[in-house]
């Protein structure tokens, strides 16, 4: 069998710097390259060792529209020290969350906030 190792995902934003910002500033991403595409501007950051790169649509989809539901990505986590103390600062520098703090199981917290587009970031403490 190939030898499959994760490298990166992609995220598809109206304005991809902007958003490139969010993660950037919001996160502490550090942005790793900067092009000029056909349709407007691909960046990639990387993020706790993972690739993320933000580009406008394409100008063909890949996949024909999709019917409902769709189903794919729901999110990204991303593991603190801290989830009190990430969340509370996060908060405070405006970002959104979709679920606060909740402990599903022992050893182990979560909440998830809300990037640019609606992409959701789960942050967590501990070990599933």
């Amino acid at each position: 069998m190939p030898d499959f190792r994760y490298h990166h995902l992609h995220l598809i934003s109206p304005d991809p710097l902007k958003t490139s910002e969010f993660y950037e500033n919001i996160l502490g991403a550090r942005r790793i390259s900067f092009q000029k595409i056909e349709t407007g501007a691909m960046i990639n950051l990387e993020l706790g060792g993972a690739i993320i790169g933000i580009m406008p649509p394409r100008k063909q989809r890949l996949i024909p529209a999709a019917v409902e539901p769709v189903y794919g990505i729901e999110h990204f986590g991303l593991r603190t020290d801290n989830l009190e103390q990430s969340v509370a600062e996060l908060k405070a520098r405006g970002v959104t969350f979709a679920r606060d703090i909740i402990a599903p199981m022992p050893g182990f917290k979560t909440s998830f906030l809300v990037a640019p587009e609606n992409v959701l970031v789960e942050l967590f403490e501990g070990s599933a």
